[in-house]
């Protein structure tokens, strides 16, 4: 478990190691004469605020500029949807046969979750030093057996949560 010395400011995790927080959190902390732990703690509060500061008006206004149907506002009195050609395509083109089958959502998400951890699997097993930089624990390599754990509990959960509503997608032969 990681924990966050109040004292000292330095965060220890279950083997007593530790490691000095960024300089500007002590310089921060140094100038107000509050521990470097709480100064973490704050300046991560703000950071929260800031973001929902710029998330929340975004989505105002793109909420403003489309319709619940997707309908470009400005666009209303024309008709057009947006990404219509693409939607066009997708149903009606020579890809209608797969895209509109009941289990073709289910299959995507499967596919798009696959494609997308590969990359990251694949650096992983061939660890190159370039890339050990972007890991949480740079110093360790992946085991044999906890990539057999990770296989496994995805194949769970993709049993238990993702293959369920395929079958129930093609039983009631989707939403449309």
């Amino acid at each position: 478990a990681t924990i966050i010395d109040p004292q000292s400011g330095t965060i220890k995790d279950g083997k007593n190691a530790s490691k000095p927080e960024p300089e500007f959190l002590r310089r921060v902390a140094r100038k107000t004469g509050i521990s470097e732990a709480y100064v973490a703690y704050i300046a991560s509060f703000y950071l929260t605020l800031l973001i929902c500061a710029i998330l929340v008006p975004t989505g105002i206004l793109v909420g403003m500029a489309f319709d619940a149907t997707g309908v470009r506002v400005s666009q209303q009195n024309s008709g057009e949807l947006l990404l219509q050609s693409a939607w066009n395509y997708l149903t009606k083109g020579w890809l209608a046969d797969y895209t509109n089958h009941a289990v073709f959502p289910g299959a995507l998400s499967i596919l798009w979750y696959f494609l997308s951890v590969l990359p990251c699997a694949i650096l992983d097993i061939l660890s190159p030093k370039w890339a050990s930089s972007f890991k949480i624990q740079q110093d360790k390599r992946a085991k044999a057996g906890s990539w057999r754990l990770t296989i496994g509990e995805t194949l769970k959960h993709h049993i238990l949560y993702i293959f369920p509503n395929v079958v129930f997608q093609y039983m009631v032969k989707g939403p449309w």
